[in-house]
């Protein structure tokens, strides 16, 4: 697992590298939650997707492409909100092979 840095901003876009991968990610306050948008190697993965924590980010085996995946942590299963950020909040990077750990398969 990799864990990916945010700030404390309501609004950040940022990029990193990843094996031979390119990620563009916006994340994003919308009135009461964080809205997610990331693309890999300028091609749109997932466009204003509800921040949930616990779950994959990238909604589709298809979608992840044997690239792994990315879930937000967070204390209690609290909805990510950009204020905890950092302090109890965080955003990771799943390989394949930890994927199918937590998948169970």
């Amino acid at each position: 697992m990799i864990e990916i840095p945010l700030s404390n901003d309501p609004s950040q876009s940022f990029s990193i590298q990843i094996d031979d991968n390119f990620y563009n990610f916006r994340i994003k306050n919308t009135l009461s939650f964080m809205v997610v948008s990331i693309a890999r190697n300028d091609t749109q993965l997932i466009s204003n997707s509800r921040a949930m924590a616990g779950f994959q980010l990238i909604p589709y085996r298809y979608l992840e492409n044997g690239e792994g995946n990315f879930a937000f942590i967070t204390q209690d299963n609290e909805y990510p909100f950009y204020t905890e950020f950092e302090k109890n909040q965080y955003l990771f990077y799943l390989n394949n092979d930890e994927l199918e750990l937590v998948r169970g398969t």
